[in-house]
This record gives C-alpha cells, structure tokens and sequence, in this order.
C-alpha cells in the first residue's frame, strides 16, 4: 500500500527552493506550485478511494473526501475534487 504523507512547511518551502533555486520571491509561483500539489494529493486521494482498503470504510460509513488548504473554502475543495472525478 501506499503512504500518505503531509508535508510540514519547512519541506514544502524547501522543495519549492530546489524548484526555484534562484530564490523567487514571486506570490504567483507560490501559488502555482501550491496549486500543483493540491492537484497531485487530489489524484492520490482519488487514486486511494479505488483501493480495497477504501472500499471497507465505505461498508461502515458514509464518507465524503477532498483535499483542502486551510486557507480555502470548503466549496473550492469540493469543486477541485469533482474536477478530478469527472475526468
């Protein structure tokens, strides 16, 4: 199986460095690559729903599932999501 993994800011800053070395001190690029990874934890979550693992908290519970940012609203969460499933 596997790992799930949540990154501490001292590693996202640091990987976001070894991306950017030149030390760009650009919102936008920030938020680009945040955006990126928001995107790659969404399809692992999604990848991980597909499991067998998944499927027996299913048998328990209803159970809803989204990556979020604790600067976004829940809506954007859930869209970014759907996004995901429809493709």
């Amino acid at each position: 199986m596997d790992t799930l993994y949540v990154f501490s800011e001292d590693e996202l800053n640091n990987y976001f460095n070894q991306l950017y070395p030149n030390g760009v001190d650009d919102y936008g690029v920030w938020k680009a690559f945040v955006n990126s990874l928001f995107d790659l934890f969404t399809n692992q979550l999604v990848e991980f729903s597909k499991t067998e693992i998944f499927k027996k908290f299913l048998k328990r519970m209803i159970l809803n599932f989204f990556c979020i940012d604790h600067d976004e609203d829940i809506e954007e969460a859930i869209e970014r999501m759907n996004l995901v499933l429809s493709d």
